[in-house]
């Protein structure tokens, strides 16, 4: 497992939980983010407050770790380009310093195709703001095209409820009701950093059993 594990976005509600149990696992965390400084102090956790725009303070955050979680999310306010630029800057600073693993959490509307979406799945992607959909297609591709070790997690509908036993991933059209905790994000983040099987692949997570949720038929 890595010996410092930078966790980007770590303040939002995705990356506490990926900072909360990669501590818990006796892992030395680096907190990057806008507000990093306001998460509790723990051991083995370093906390640095900066903008993942700032290419400088994000090749700074890089130096010296040997994988990267990247969980960035668009807030209000936030440059609708964020997603592509921070992860941008992520991947060239990795690339310098010579760190090659990558986990990146966008999301389960941005990579599927339509026919793995549900109809209310289709409808709220309908909702959505193109240039927020385009800016995390771009994102992805930037992780795709990096020539990193890297891996894609596409959760469906976040919840707050705890990490469970209940996690499934593949090819399943996203129902109605089908959703996932970000505990379980998490945990599946932070499995997938030392799971050579997950190099160069990407998982759409929901809690199995879901309702609404089925598996893909084969043509």
């Amino acid at each position: 497992m890595s010996d410092v594990v930078l966790v980007v976005g770590a303040s939002g509600k995705t990356g506490q939980r990926i900072v909360e149990q990669l501590l818990g696992l006796g892992h030395t965390v680096r907190a990057f983010s806008r507000h990093a400084s306001q998460l509790p102090s723990r051991p083995q956790l370093e906390r640095v407050d900066g903008d993942v725009l700032d290419a400088t303070a994000v090749r700074a955050a890089v130096r010296g770790v040997t994988a990267v979680i990247v969980c960035l999310g668009p807030v209000a306010g936030a440059a609708p380009d964020l997603c592509e630029r921070g992860t941008a800057h992520v991947i060239a600073a990795m690339r310098e310093a010579n760190v090659r693993r990558v986990v990146c959490v966008t999301g389960a509307m941005i990579g599927l195709p339509r026919e793995q979406l549900g109809w209310v799945y289709r409808r709220i992607q309908a909702s959505v703001p193109e240039a927020a959909l385009a800016d995390r297609r771009r994102q992805e591709a930037l992780v795709r095209e990096s020539g990193l070790d890297w891996t894609l997690v596409r959760p469906t509908r976040l919840t707050d409820g705890p990490a469970t036993d209940r996690l499934a991933s593949g090819a399943f059209v996203v129902g109605a009701m089908a959703h996932v905790s970000r505990s379980d994000v998490a945990r599946f983040a932070i499995e997938s950093l030392v799971r050579d099987d997950r190099i160069g692949t990407a998982h759409t997570l929901v809690r199995a059993s879901a309702w609404g949720t089925r598996p893909l038929r084969a043509r």
